[in-house]
């Protein structure tokens, strides 16, 4: 990612019953943009996607002192991660994100308190009600100068959907 600015995602999905390969364009600001492979070509320098003719940021390079964990992120697999009790942070950043702090669950039982990011664009979730992060997100570490002892994560998402509520039949 330091030298071209990009990097290679792949990911497997069943479609109709035909498994699609996809190829998704990774910038430093943890962006992905999918495509299919079809889309794609090969040259003598790799595989080439609709999306390289995207300018990289002019900052790909990291000081050799900086603190690497704010380079670092963990793509979400969408649909397996929850929140609820979403409130905006007293605290916000002029990044075109709204911050949050969340109860959020991932698939199982355990529930924690991260922080969530969001487009300004965004519709705010309810605190009252159970949210899927069906969009792609990633997890990143907070370093001692981000947050307190609480959270320690973060989720910045592209966005969310309400859980359907279940009616009952009766």
């Amino acid at each position: 990612m330091k030298t071209e600015g990009r990097a290679l995602r792949f990911a497997c999905r069943t479609e109709g019953g035909t498994r699609k390969v996809y190829v998704g364009t990774q910038y430093p600001d943890h962006t992905v943009e999918l495509t299919t492979l079809d889309e794609c070509h090969l040259t003598d320098d790799g595989i080439i996607t609709p999306h390289v003719t995207r300018e990289p940021p002019t900052n790909i390079t990291a000081d050799a002192g900086a603190d690497m964990t704010a380079q670092l992120a963990f793509p979400i697999v969408p649909g397996r991660l929850a929140f609820t009790a979403a409130i905006p942070a007293e605290e916000q950043n002029s990044t075109g994100r709204r911050l949050y702090h969340a109860d959020v669950q991932p698939s199982g039982p355990a529930m924690t308190r991260m922080r969530i990011t969001l487009p300004l664009q965004a519709v705010p979730p309810s605190p009252h009600r159970l949210n899927v992060i069906e969009t792609t997100a990633h997890l990143i570490p907070l370093t001692a100068s981000d947050a307190a002892a609480e959270p320690s994560w973060q989720i910045e998402a592209v966005g969310f959907t309400l859980l359907p509520v279940r009616s009952d039949p009766r």
